[in-house]
């Protein structure tokens, strides 16, 4: 596969950026909180840090065969360590922290988004404009510490994708608003998360930094091309992410990654991404785009949402109609999240709530099955099958039930409680 010499000189000349001017991706620095244990209170606000011996080796092990390195030796040894845990490469010995903001405007039952951030330093904390914007835009923000560009790709990757769990176990959070952000090394990293885990989050910015999927021409001669760096992927995952996913790539008029980034960008374009946004700063290098770009960024991750709620809401009253309770769920709920001043948005409010307690009654209908060690597994797997039927063959709730199913037996596994 020829060299990819145009990115090379790229990355090069970033190195000598940052090997001249030390700090060049520094952000003003807040007070760091301390440390408060893993079990920290459900729905806490302000800012802390949350603990944890690593990343789940499951995941850990999921992001190493997304990128084919499973088979590496180096990884192998990990692997078969009878740990649950993956500790952090570059600090063995120590437990892995992730920085959290949660603003005061939040509360209980108030759905918030997940806005997780991969810095190309080591610290997890967001950006100071983003961190005041938290507020106003309903977003909870969460990075890990020390998984900046030194980091190895699998480890960095796998704790973005855990802090989305770190926050829906102790918050309520809007599924529809899951988004990944990261500066410069970061940015690349979140280009790769929002493909990888495209199932997880539902946007991405990338800042000053993008690395594409698949193979790109680099627009520099004939024999140099980006390498892509998907090894996994299927087509019906990468319309999903074409269809649905929003992605903000962010550069400078004078960015060592400009050219890449405006090179992904048209390779994206020609292959019909539906959310799909280039911006370019003028004046800007190598460094954190200016407060007013931040929040254009922000602003595309969720202009999508209320695009066509008209067309939802009509949707959902015809699957109502037509007895499909799945897809009336799904439509009430987005229109009644995001319907604004709708004339219809009280009754896709009254609507959602209605089909949600049904769903709901459906799930501890199947937990009361789940506790009784004598229901067989044949009855299970029908009573599941009738809940697919009911509200959806797909999603989380349904793939928890198919595992539950092959641990049950003795009714002693804990109960399923709808996130």
């Amino acid at each position: 596969m020829p060299l990819r010499r145009s990115r090379f000189v790229g990355r090069l000349v970033v190195m000598l950026t940052l090997a001249v001017v030390p700090g060049v991706f520094a952000q003003p620095e807040a007070p760091q909180p301390p440390a408060v244990p893993d079990d920290v209170e459900r729905h806490r606000v302000g800012d802390f840090v949350l603990t944890q011996p690593g990343v789940p080796k499951a995941l850990y092990q999921e992001v190493l065969r997304e990128y084919g390195l499973q088979s590496r030796a180096v990884y192998r040894e990990v692997l078969d360590q009878q740990r649950p845990y993956v500790a952090n490469p570059l600090m063995p010995d120590q437990d892995t922290t992730w920085q959290v903001s949660v603003p005061d405007t939040y509360a209980p039952g108030d759905t918030h988004g997940v806005l997780v951030f991969i810095h190309a330093a080591d610290s997890g904390q967001v950006h100071p404009f983003i961190h005041a914007q938290l507020g106003e835009r309903k977003l909870i923000a969460i990075g890990a510490n020390h998984t900046g560009n030194k980091q190895d790709t699998a480890f960095r990757h796998a704790a973005a994708v855990h802090a989305v769990d770190l926050i829906r176990d102790r918050y309520d959070i809007d599924e529809d608003r899951v988004y990944v952000h990261g500066l410069s090394g970061g940015g690349r990293m979140s280009s790769r998360v929002i493909f990888i885990h495209g199932h997880v989050f539902d946007g991405a910015i990338c800042l000053i930094g993008v690395d594409p999927y698949l193979q790109i021409p680099s627009g520099r001669g004939a024999n140099t091309v980006f390498r892509g760096f998907w090894r996994k992927g299927t087509r019906k995952r990468l319309d999903h992410i074409r269809q649905n996913n929003r992605l903000v790539l962010v550069t400078g008029e004078h960015d060592a990654n400009r050219h890449g980034t405006l090179q992904v960008f048209k390779a994206y374009e020609k292959q019909g991404f539906a959310h799909l946004t280039y911006l370019e700063e003028p004046g800007l290098g190598h460094a954190w785009p200016s407060d007013n770009f931040l929040s254009q960024a922000m602003d595309l991750l969720d202009a999508p949402l209320y695009e066509g709620l008209d067309e939802a809401y009509r949707q959902a009253r015809d699957a109502e109609l037509d007895g499909d309770l799945g897809a009336a769920r799904v439509g009430y709920a987005r229109a009644a999240r995001y319907g604004r001043d709708q004339p219809w948005l009280e009754d896709a409010r009254a609507k959602a709530a209605e089909f949600q307690t049904r769903h709901d009654a459906d799930l501890a209908a199947l937990n009361v099955m789940f506790a009784d060690a004598a229901v067989s597994k044949s009855d299970l797997v029908k009573a599941i099958n009738r809940f697919r039927k009911t509200w959806g063959r797909d999603g989380p709730v349904v793939d928890e039930l198919r595992r539950r199913v092959a641990e049950h037996g003795d009714g002693s596994g804990p109960s399923y409680t709808p996130r």
